[in-house]
């Protein structure tokens, strides 16, 4: 099973948890101050601001968010 992540697709933002996904609907700060936002824009704690492009996410895991390509 894939990780749950963030990704860019379709040029919208989306969830995928458990294998079903969900376009996100409003921002979403994750456990470690991470921001992430609808367009795309991911704001990490140290204030580096992210762009996510089109078939890339974020993988979730607990706390700890890393970059990678995602499948689209």
């Amino acid at each position: 099973m894939k990780p749950d992540m963030f990704m860019m697709k379709g040029g919208k933002m989306v969830l995928l948890q458990s294998g079903d996904m969900t376009i996100m609907e409003g921002d979403v700060t994750m456990t470690d101050g991470t921001r992430v936002m609808t367009d795309g824009t991911i704001k990490l704690v140290d204030g580096t601001t992210l762009t996510l492009m089109e078939g890339e996410g974020m993988v979730i895991d607990s706390s700890v968010a890393t970059m990678n390509r995602a499948e689209p």
